[in-house]
């Protein structure tokens, strides 16, 4: 079964999300990316942020590699793509009192 037809505005959200990830969705059909922007909501610096932790995901087990004079850090990989991720981070946790485990209370009532 063929993939639905995207709308022009739909093509354009898929095609800003792939701007932003580079070829790390290069084997994922037009349709398919759209469905990663849909599963956050639509907000494709969030699909960005996304699409680069399953990319480092994908390359952490990458080791450096040296051959004669010739080497290749594939190492960094896993690094450089958690910073790409982190970049794209919405989350605005400015408001947020405390970072932690999350506390139970007995309620009180007035008068008892």
């Amino acid at each position: 079964m063929a993939d639905p037809t995207l709308t022009p505005d739909q093509l354009t959200k898929v095609n800003l999300l792939r701007s932003y990830t580079g070829d790390t969705l290069a084997n994922l059909t037009d349709y398919e990316v759209w469905q990663l922007i849909v599963a956050v909501n639509g907000d494709v610096d969030a699909a960005a942020a996304q699409s680069w932790r399953t990319y480092a995901a994908k390359t952490a087990k990458l080791i450096d590699v040296s051959e004669g004079s010739s080497s290749r850090k594939l190492s960094q990989l896993y690094s450089q793509a958690l910073k790409m991720a982190d970049s794209f981070d919405t989350v605005d946790t400015s408001n947020v009192s405390s970072v932690g485990r999350t506390r139970t209370f007995s309620i009180t009532r007035p008068g008892q």
